[in-house]
């Protein structure tokens, strides 16, 4: 099976549910909340599901780091279905999987340079970013598969303009309205540790009986302030496998390839959830979204 067709008016998702990846885990849901589970270990029930930290830009330095780590033509080609390129259409992944895998390049700057020039070429979204030192992203992923669906009469431009709109006057904006709260409980533990708990703002978009997205709220890592994170989640009894069998009832096969309906509301709630995470995101899914009408 392709990495996306269309079927029952939803685009079918190709994703890796044992790779190395950290985008994608397997999680068991307990009173709103998800503990990681082992697949390998443990059998699907109802109350697994998938957690996908999806994104709609891929940073080249992203594509450089996976590239210059692969040792050989084979590793090199897996780059491509590791990082989701092939979400995109046929010509820009043969025109990917012949450049990853038949040069040798030591220079990162001249890599991303060709890079940049085959994306280009396929009228790829490239974006440069002053405040994020200057990174260059290519449309990735959710916005791969708004290109995809717009293509396939999924959603039309008339629908995304609509889109678009949404947040305008930015009245939600949870990286700068909510915050996490570290309060003391006046407790000791061997009378030296004191113990503090934190409030974590968690907001659950529910889409329908299958899918949902959380965005929550963390600490950034390399500076001062929050970053949210946002999650698209989907039942396990909403996926299946190569044959179109529930995956329900067994374990994991390795290196497994599952399959999962994404419709136009999915695709709406996960931007919209993007939109009112931050003002950069916002500017970021306009960006996006007027680029595939344009």
């Amino acid at each position: 099976m392709s990495s996306l067709i269309i079927k029952n008016n939803k685009i079918i998702c190709a994703i890796p549910l044992t790779g190395a990846t950290s985008k994608i885990r397997v999680k068991k849901r307990i009173n709103n909340f998800g503990n990681p589970v082992s697949v390998k270990k443990n059998p699907f029930t109802d109350d697994f599901y998938i957690e996908w930290q999806i994104s709609y830009f891929l940073p080249f330095d992203k594509i450089w780091d996976n590239y210059r780590k692969a040792k050989n033509k084979k590793v090199r080609l897996k780059i491509i279905n590791d990082l989701s390129l092939n979400y995109k259409n046929k010509n820009v992944v043969s025109a990917l999987k012949n450049f990853i895998q038949n040069n040798k390049i030591n220079s990162k700057k001249e890599f991303k340079n060709k890079l940049e020039n085959i994306f280009k070429k396929h009228n790829e979204t490239i974006i440069k970013k002053e405040h994020k030192n200057d990174n260059i992203y290519v449309r990735y992923e959710l916005a791969d598969m708004f290109k995809f669906a717009l293509e396939n009469n999924l959603i039309n431009k008339k629908e995304i303009k609509s889109l678009i709109g949404f947040n305008q006057d930015k009245t939600l904006d949870i990286e700068k309205q909510y915050k996490i709260i570290r309060t003391s409980v006046n407790k000791k533990i061997y009378n030296k540790f004191e113990y503090y708990e934190e409030k974590t703002p968690l907001f659950i978009n529910k889409i329908n009986e299958n899918n949902f997205v959380e965005i929550i709220l963390e600490h950034k890592q390399r500076a001062v302030g929050y970053q949210s994170m946002i999650y698209f989640c989907s039942y396990i009894k909403n996926l299946f496998d190569d044959k179109e069998q529930s995956i329900i009832g067994r374990t994991a096969k390795s290196n497994e390839i599952i399959y999962l309906p994404i419709g136009k509301e999915d695709l709406v709630n996960i931007a919209e959830s993007f939109m009112v995470a931050s003002q950069d995101h916002l500017w970021d899914m306009k960006k996006i979204l007027n680029d595939i009408i344009k």
